[in-house]
Formats: C-alpha cells, sequence, structure tokens
C-alpha cells in the first residue's frame, strides 16, 4: 500500500491531472490523515502535498491541516511560511513556544525575513525561557558573536554547548581547536571539571589526548570487562587497552581477568565462548608482552582443572586456546 501511495504521489508530480480530481484525491487523503490510524502518514502527507500545484493549493492545504491535530497544524504553519503566508505562521507560531526548536524555528524565521534584531531577541529569550535542547539557540548565537568578532561571548557560547552535551573526545578536541592558546588557558580547567562527570571510557580517551598514560589506566580499575554483548563503549574500552597493555601490563591483566571472575559457574556454551576470548587475551599479555610462560600456565592450568566436568567449556576453549590440550 505505502508503494502504491508513493507511485500515486509521483503521477501527480509529473502528470497534468485537473484541478477537481486533485481536490477529490485531497478529501480522501485528508480523511486517512484525520484518522490517525492507517501506518501510514509520512506517505499520506507526501500525498496531500502532491495534490497541490500552486500557492493556492497549498494554502487550501494548510487551512485544512489546521483543521485537525497538532502535528498536522505544525505542517500548516510549514507551509504558510514557505508560501509567504507570515501573519498566518506566526498566528500559528506564537501559539506554541515551548521548546528549544520552537525559538529556532521563529529565530530562522525573523532572520531570513531581514530583521535580525527581532531573530536575536527571540534566541536569548529562549534560552531563559525555552525547555528541551537548545544547542540550536546558543549555536546560532555563538554564530553571530563570532560574526561580530565578539571573541568573549563566542567562546562563552560554545563553552555552554560543550558543557550541556555527552562530552566525547571528539567535542573535546573541537572546542579546543576553537580556542588560542591564551584562552585554551583560560577554559582548560572548565573543561576538566566537565571530563569528571563523563564515563570512563571518554575519560581514558581524553586522558591520553593529553599524555597523562597514568591517570589513563589507573580508571582501568573502576571499569570491568564487558560482558553478555558488548554495550556502546565497550569495544573503544577494550581498544584502550590494548594500546596501554605494553606499558601497563600488570594493570590491564588485572582488567581482563577481571572478564574471568564467574569462570568457575556454569553456563551456556555461548558464555563459554565469550570468557575463552577473555582468556585468549590474558594468554597473548602474559606470553608475548610479559614474557611470563610460567604464570600463564599456572593460571589456565588451574582454570582447566577446575571447570575439567563441563565438556562444552573445554570444548570452546580448545577452540581458541592453541596450548590448550597440553595445559596440566
Amino acid at each position: 500500500m505505502a508503494g502504491q501511495l508513493y507511485d500515486l504521489s509521483e503521477h501527480l508530480r509529473e502528470n497534468c491531472v485537473s484541478l477537481q480530481t486533485r481536490e477529490h484525491l485531497r478529501d480522501e487523503v485528508l480523511c486517512y490523515i484525520k484518522d490517525c490510524n492507517s501506518g501510514m502518514d509520512d506517505e499520506l502527507y507526501e500525498l496531500a502535498f502532491a495534490t497541490c500545484c500552486t500557492d493556492a493549493d497549498l494554502r487550501t492545504l494548510a487551512q485544512r491541516f489546521e483543521q485537525l491535530d497538532g502535528f498536522s497544524r505544525r505542517r500548516a504553519m510549514e507551509i504558510y511560511r514557505q508560501i509567504g503566508a507570515d501573519e498566518h505562521y506566526l498566528r500559528l507560531r506564537q501559539k506554541r513556544m515551548e521548546y528549544g526548536p520552537d525559538y529556532v524555528d521563529l529565530t530562522e524565521f525573523f532572520w531570513e525575513r531581514g530583521d535580525q534584531q527581532r531573530a536575536l531577541q527571540v534566541a536569548q529569550q529562549g534560552l531563559k525561557q525555552a525547555t528541551g535542547a537548545l544547542d540550536g539557540l546558543r549555536s546560532f548565537l555563538a554564530q553571530r558573536a563570532r560574526e561580530e568578532g565578539n571573541r568573549h561571548k563566542y567562546l562563552q557560547l560554545e563553552f555552554s554547548r560543550l558543557a550541556a552535551k555527552r562530552l566525547t573526545l571528539q567535542n573535546y578536541r573541537n572546542f579546543k581547536k576553537l580556542c588560542s592558546e591564551d584562552e585554551w588557558r583560560r577554559y582548560e580547567p572548565r573543561v576538566l571539571k566537565l571530563l569528571s562527570d563523563a564515563p570512563a571510557v571518554v575519560q581514558i580517551d581524553i586522558l591520553l589526548e593529553r599524555k597523562q598514560l597514568q591517570s589513563a589506566v589507573e580508571l582501568f580499575s573502576e571499569c570491568s570487562y564487558p560482558s553478555d554483548g558488548y554495550r556502546l563503549g565497550d569495544s573503544r574500552l577494550l581498544k584502550l587497552a590494548e594500546m596501554l597493555q605494553k606499558e601497563f601490563p600488570e594493570q590491564i591483566l588485572k582488567f581482563y581477568c577481571s572478564g574471568l571472575r564467574d569462570i568457575d559457574i556454569t553456563a551456556p556454551r555461548k558464555k563459554y565462548a565469550e570468557q575463552a576470548e577473555i582468556l585468549a587475551k590474558v594468554r597473548h599479555l602474559m606470553l608475548q608482552v610479559m614474557d611470563d610462560r610460567q604464570r600463564w600456565e599456572k593460571l589456565a592450568g588451574k582454570i582447566k582443572r577446575e571447570n575439567h566436568n563441563k565438556p562444552a567449556f573445554q570444548q570452546e576453549f580448545a577452540l581458541v586456546i592453541p596450548d590448550w590440550d597440553q595445559l596440566g
């Protein structure tokens, strides 16, 4: 059905269809939109717009949208703005001024109309009164401050954008890049305060960026090896561990071994496979980095003996540990 609606929209755009036919089809489509239970809202709205060939058609559609639900009224507002029916746009827009994007929309409207002073007033008002995402407003005001050459205000707004976001290595880099050396010296302590509230993997990433390797590896004591499927950031955490294991083998070994704490508990074969992969990392670290075969054989032999009565366990570990069969 969705495909048929798409094909019909394309047909209306590419062919000359009588006004009477388009109006009749528009009426039918609006009935389905009003019911709000078709499951194909996007396709229906697209078809409704396809019935319009002129600004007059769009104005009529906007008037019909105003009689429906809130989403349709927002579409009506967009149409009025598009065709230059500013009074109607403002009438609808000013009834709904709650969230940051609402203020962004009105700010951009005034800016496009050349009323820069009014645009700035709306943006500043939005920062004080709006709820939800405010990044668009801060971005707009930051760009204006930059154009005016007001570095102080520009960096204040950019820092407020950084503080409102989830701190990442890329966000950290982006903000530092905006600053001169003197500006970075002023803002660096404030940025580092944000770092303490970030997830451990982000803190480690940024500490490595700052060449603070000791502080970075110490954070691994607060982390457990990810299990039961990786969460967002877990693969990065493992990559960071690999980067640090040569210089800090004992700390990273302890982190790897945190994933083996339940290795003596009976579990599904999938869990055994995950634990085997962890032990393979331990083996590489002990043999290739620490050059301590005796320690490896003692640890792995103990794990093998304590789980000797689990055939599935032994099979999964033998698949990934090269010397598993030779371990005592």
